[in-house]
């Protein structure tokens, strides 16, 4: 800030300004031909100076004379001649107000010279007469007298003449403090002397006025210099040899420090090239030193030497006696000179009886002038940054998004590192020099204030301003708005996009102007942007194509953001690893913030509030995490589809989930790296196909918990934040099953709603997978295939048919399916592709988890922990470096790279339950192949039953239609299953099928209206057929036996004699309401049309009767 020049006359507005500016530019013109004249012809300036020995030098052109430096002689002379003439020319008031003093003192002297000689005569006649003449003694003493005090008038116009050159000097050494003293005196001078009486010193009068009102303005802009650390504050300008620690809003002061508690510090912005260095460096730093000697000035300023300054300025009314230890605290650092400075001005302000006023200013004033700090700064890193930020502009224009790079939206660079850690190291420091220099304000108003009870000055007003400026800059460098989803992303994006009621809400403003429908050609326009442009020269409305100049949208007049940062320059590209790296710079200014509101009288005393360390928390937790997590619902959209889940309250909300990518991937495992290469869908045997959005999630997820630092101990935050998206993953999955298979309402523990967002019916699958003693049964065979004896098992099976067939009161209504009811050819891929993921993911996920109690800063009386060190435990991250995680197919890579989730007893719980959503997902999608086979069965046997004709006139030479079908189906899914699923897996979908099919065919006769002898046979030939297809799909061939229902139909063709003997012996175990059947099928040919003889009806109840009493029997 220059400082203001004191001139007689000032006139106002622009002219003022102008005419100060020229005159300040004669000054600076004179004094630099002074200068000139000083080091290139010193022999001019001694006192005995010959200007004839000047001249006779430049004369002589020997080698010891100057004729060889005569032109540069005149052109000095010209120099001269043009500086003191525009000197003359700009002070010409002054000097005409100084000769005319000048000629009114010639002229008083001349009075007083002639008076003299009259004394003289006077005296020396009166010597003569002095016995004779005593009245003309009494005479002579009064004249005297006059004469004494006219000597003393004329003294004191000299002083108060003189007051100018004073003023110019004080503003110049920076002692604004001290031009109020020299002021008063001029006025107490004049008031003594009467002297504003002479028409002469009218002038000088106007000029006390004029100045008596820029010293408060000279007030406010020095203390502004000194808060700000404009290029004009006192310790700025300070030429003390301290300690450069002493100055520490200087930020080159601190690189260049050699104080051994800054060392940590010096390395950590000296010394770190890249991120891997800074995070070295960074686990060195010790925070709680770096702030003891940031702090320490101030505190020493407030607790030791500002009583004794209050003390000494106010008991001897503006310090007219020197108290040279206040004057040597003041001098020995260049912060302690700052706050001795600041006292003053304050302190004159006061003086002035405007101490209010200029506090006032001062907060008034506080947002702006922490934009030129930060504007400053952001310049001043720039210029000494050029080659990193050169790199970076280059970088920008390879950049790729990358899966594993879920936080930061693009790349990371080690030259944002260097610019990163400069800027924010150096804005960061300078903040908490403001504040520490408002809490002197403070304190000093405190004190001048002392009779009032409640002071003027409000530090929380300072600290709100300053906090939201740093807050606001901080989000400028770790968010963005690249995290736009493409337009076909996923569905709900085209919802949402879709609703303008949800555009409108989303903005958070019904209306706002830059919205309004802008179009150039219309005259309203042209006449506002023409009047914007007369009111505001730099108002420049580019067309569309144009760029955005500052806050002006190109294609609207209206101001988009009044908000200062939207016009700050990021130097860096926004990216949410910024944050790692201004951690350390944003905890220093916490801990250095919240010390100062701590009572310095009192250092054991508790600070009454915890303001900064509650500011860091609530923004890490509200705007930093609440960014990663908008980084990673990206992510999840982007590369797996859903919903995410930012929180445990967001559970509720989620009524319904869809967007999952179903793109398939096929994984070929290197044995010899334990790595996974991913490719498009093969039918090797070797490769495994899985959904390509669970590939992505390990991957994320891997990276997430390698970025966060979850290895090692639970923090809350981070430990959720990874907790949450494994929670995202496992809802999506288990809503994208229970759509696949229509399952209803049906919930898993409390992370599914299960409303059924489907308008598809309930499947018959989805009904059996609903029964609880079913599910049960299945569960058991599927497990139980490879260890169960066959007794357990054949016992099982018979169990689970019979809940599958005995699905109502009805016999016939089992078979009451249809087309939907069946797992079509996508759907039974996509369960299949369903199981395969999940048994996948079963592989290597629960090895992630890891338990862990232990707090690195629990409560122990042996161990004391500062407050700035827990938060930085708690909130680091990235301490691993920018290492890659490389995925493998199982649990291998997360044991080689270490990477594990620790979560307490509490969380370790909910993470099972996680677990056991996958778990769940891959028995019932394995339950769901075993039932849809089944389902299938159903539905063809069925058909056949339904529409053959079983009253043939000759013997079949094929097996029906349907049951044709029902072998290739089958034949399908034995090739499909064999290409995904295990041995085991497969098998356990197979077993008990004959059983069933045994069943099913006895079953379905009921739905036989009227058989013949040839409709047996096609029935023999239908389970023939069966029975070959099940022989060929085994492994073992022997075990597929169908003689229960083979016996059943044969039954048919026996007499009514061999008939009851085989039902006596029943050896199959066939029930009484299946017999009956039988026996209605060997009369449906005579009876099933109603016309039936009355012998064969007996006969027909007959055989029923005795059916009935054998079986009782």
């Amino acid at each position: 800030m220059v400082s203001h020049r004191l001139s007689l006359n000032m006139p106002p507005g622009a002219a003022a300004a102008q005419t100060s500016r020229a005159i300040d530019e004669s000054i600076f013109e004179l004094k630099e031909v002074h200068n000139t004249i000083k080091y290139d012809w010193p022999q001019f300036l001694v006192e005995d100076a010959n200007p004839i020995e000047v001249a006779v030098a430049l004369l002589d052109d020997t080698s010891v004379g100057l004729a060889h430096r005569f032109p540069e002689f005149q052109h000095i002379m010209k120099g001269t001649e043009t500086a003191l003439r525009h000197v003359v020319n700009e002070h010409h008031e002054l000097f005409n107000n100084s000769i005319g003093s000048y000629h009114l003192l010639l002229s008083t002297l001349q009075d007083s010279h002639s008076d003299a000689g009259q004394i003289k005569q006077m005296l020396e006649s009166t010597a003569k007469d002095v016995q004779d003449r005593s009245e003309s003694l009494t005479d002579l003493s009064v004249a005297s007298a006059r004469y004494s005090e006219m000597i003393e008038i004329l003294d004191a116009i000299s002083e108060v003449t003189a007051i100018p050159n004073k003023i110019d000097q004080l503003v110049e050494e920076k002692k604004i403090h001290e031009v109020y003293d020299v002021i008063s005196n001029g006025y107490k001078i004049a008031e003594k002397y009467n002297l504003w009486s002479l028409s002469a010193m009218g002038a000088m009068q106007s000029y006390l006025e004029i100045q008596s009102n820029n010293l408060f303005d000279m007030i406010v802009d020095e203390l502004q210099n000194e808060i700000y650390q404009k290029g004009g504050s006192a310790a700025a300008s300070s030429n003390s040899n301290t300690d450069s620690t002493s100055n520490f809003s200087s930020w080159m002061s601190l690189v260049n420090s050699s104080n051994p508690k800054l060392a940590s510090f010096k390395a950590l912005v000296t010394e770190s090239h890249n991120l891997e260095q800074y995070v070295y460096n960074s686990a060195n730093l010790d925070i709680s030193e770096v702030v003891e000697v940031f702090s320490e000035p101030v505190e020493k300023f407030v607790s030791q030497q500002l009583p004794s300054v209050h003390a000494h300025y106010s008991s001897t009314d503006g310090g007219s006696e020197i108290n040279y230890s206040i004057l040597l605290d003041a001098a020995s650092t260049s912060s302690a000179q700052s706050f001795h400075y600041i006292y003053m001005l304050l302190h004159t302000a006061a003086k002035l009886s405007r101490l209010h006023q200029v506090i006032e200013i001062l907060i008034n004033s506080n947002q702006s002038e922490l934009h030129g700090l930060i504007s400053r700064a952001t310049e001043t890193v720039k210029s000494r940054n050029g080659i990193a930020l050169a790199k970076l502009a280059k970088l920008q224009n390879y950049e790729q998004t990358s899966i594993a790079d879920v936080i930061g939206n693009n790349s990371f660079s080690d030259s944002a590192v260097v610019v990163l850690q400069d800027l924010f190291g150096s804005i960061f420091c300078k903040a908490l020099a403001v504040f520490q220099r408002h809490k002197v304000v403070s304190e000093v108003v405190n004190l001048l204030e002392s009779d009032i009870h409640n002071s003027s000055y409000n530090l929380l007003s300072v600290w709100n301003m300053l906090k939201k400026e740093l807050q606001a800059l901080v989000l400028n460098y770790i968010h963005g708005d690249s995290l736009v989803l493409a337009e076909n992303s996923n569905e709900l994006l085209k919802v949402k996009n879709k609703s303008k009621i949800y555009d409108i809400l989303s903005k958070k403003d019904s209306f706002r102007f830059e919205d309004v429908s802008y179009k150039k050609s219309t005259k309203t326009t042209n006449d506002l942007s023409t009047i914007l442009q007369d009111m505001f020269p730099g108002f420049v409305l580019q067309d569309s194509s144009g760029k955005k100049s500052g806050l002006i949208d190109s294609s609207s007049p209206y101001i988009q953001n009044e908000n200062f940062n939207a016009m700050v320059e990021v130097l860096v590209p926004k990216n949410l690893y910024n944050m790692r790296i201004i951690l350390e710079p944003f905890l220093i200014f916490i801990e250095g913030s919240q010390r100062l509101f701590s009572d310095f009288s009192n250092p054991t005393k508790a600070p009454a509030n915890k303001l900064a360390l509650q500011f860091f928390e609530d923004f890490m937790k509200i705007s930093f995490l609440s960014h990663v997590r908008e980084s990673l619902e990206f992510s999840f959209r982007e590369y797996i589809g859903g919903t995410y889940i930012r929180s445990e309250h967001d559970k509720g909300g989620v009524t319904h989930i869809t967007g999952l990518k179903l793109d398939l991937v096929s994984l070929t495992r290197n044995t010899d790296l334990g790595i996974i290469t991913a490719k498009q869908p093969a039918d090797s045997p070797s490769s495994t196909v899985i959904y390509e959005n669970a590939l992505n999630f390990k991957k994320i997820f891997l990276n997430i918990c390698s970025i966060l630092n979850t290895s090692l101990t639970y923090r809350r935050e981070f430990s959720d934040t990874a907790l949450n998206f494994l929670e995202s993953f496992a809802m999506a999955y288990n809503s994208f099953y229970q759509e696949l298979l229509s399952t209803g309402n049906v919930s898993h523990n409390n992370y599914n709603s299960a409303i059924d967002s489907s308008n598809k019916p309930t499947s018959r699958i989805s009904r059996w997978m609903r029964i609880p003693a079913l599910t049960e049964i299945s569960g058991v065979v599927l497990h139980a295939n490879a260890s169960a004896s066959l007794q357990e098992l054949e016992a099982l099976i018979v169990k689970e048919n019979a809940i599958i067939l005995s699905d109502s009161e009805v016999p016939a209504r089992a078979f009451d399916i249809n087309k939907d009811d069946l797992l079509d050819v996508e759907s039974f891929n996509q369960v299949c592709y369903l199981l395969l993921t999940t048994s996948w993911i079963l592989k290597w996920l629960p090895s992630i988890k890891k338990q862990s109690n232990y707090s690195a800063y629990e409560d122990d009386d042996t161990v004391k922990i500062s407050v700035v060190d827990k938060l930085r435990h708690n909130w680091s991250f990235l301490e691993n470096g920018r290492s890659g995680t490389n995925v493998g197919a199982g649990n291998v890579d997360v044991n080689q790279q270490n990477i594990f989730l620790a979560l307490n007893s509490e969380k370790i719980q909910r993470f099972d339950e996680l677990v056991q959503v996958f778990e769940s997902i891959r028995d019932k999608t394995l339950l769901a192949l075993r039932y849809d086979l089944r389902c299938k069965s159903i539905y063809y046997i069925g058909r056949s039953f339904k529409e053959s004709d079983w009253i043939p006139t000759t013997e079949p030479g094929d097996a029906d239609p349907p049951v044709a079908l029902l072998n290739k189906e089958v034949f399908s899914i034995d090739a499909k299953l064999s290409k995904t699923l295990t041995t085991l897996e497969r098998e356990g979908i197979f077993v008990g099928l004959p059983a069933f099919l045994n069943q099913l065919l006895i079953q379905g006769s009921i739905l036989v209206h009227k058989v013949n002898t040839n409709g047996i046979k096609r029935i023999l030939l239908n389970i023939f057929t069966l029975s070959q297809m099940l022989r060929n799909l085994s492994s073992n061939p022997e075990t597929v036996d169908f003689n229960k229902s083979s016996k059943y139909f044969e039954l048919f063709t026996m007499n009514e004699f061999n008939m009851l003997n085989q039902i006596r012996a029943n050896e199959q175990k066939f029930t009484l309401g299946e017999l009956n059947n039988m026996a209605r099928l060997i009369y449906s040919e005579k009876l099933a049309d109603g016309n039936g003889t009355q012998f064969n009806k007996t006969k027909y109840s007959d055989l029923l009767k005795k059916i009935s009493e054998l079986v009782k029997s």
